[in-house]
């Protein structure tokens, strides 16, 4: 299959907070295989109310890059190397859901990578985290670990 998804809601102090953990299909599968993944995760986010906290993390195995200027409102300048295809459909996927890609609004000075190679040539940001825009500002920190 390539990708899976886990969801759960607990409630804290009267508030639903959906915590979607995933593993993405990677750049290189059938195109068919990353639709579904995508599908399967739209039907887990479609019925949560606005008012509940919702998020999409995980290894998104995808590069959104740091132009922001074409999707304002969910990626900022703290995104790291060119944009890939998984990248776009991350990208469509939280405007169409109305989810902000917060580990591109950085606190740090620097981008967060979250992946380094063997050898420690390479460094990517693959991992993830997307929130409802009204939940975004309630994150205190976003860094690498």
């Amino acid at each position: 299959m390539g990708y899976s998804i886990v969801a759960m809601t607990p409630i804290i102090e009267h508030t639903k907070f959906l915590m979607s953990m995933c593993y993405a299909p990677i750049n290189e599968v059938d195109e068919d295989v990353t639709d579904n993944f995508y599908k399967i995760l739209h039907a887990v986010i479609k019925d949560i109310p606005k008012h509940d906290v919702m998020s999409v993390v995980g290894d998104l195995n995808t590069k959104v890059g740091s132009d922001c200027q074409y999707y304002p409102d969910i990626l900022r300048e703290h995104g790291l190397d060119d944009i890939n295809k998984n990248g776009t459909l991350l990208l469509d996927y939280a405007l169409s859901n109305d989810l902000v890609i917060v580990t591109t609004f950085s606190t740090a000075k620097q981008c967060i990578h979250t992946w380094t190679s063997p050898g420690g040539s390479t460094q990517n940001q693959v991992d993830h985290l997307l929130v409802s825009p009204k939940w975004h500002r309630s994150l205190l920190d976003i860094r690498e670990s």
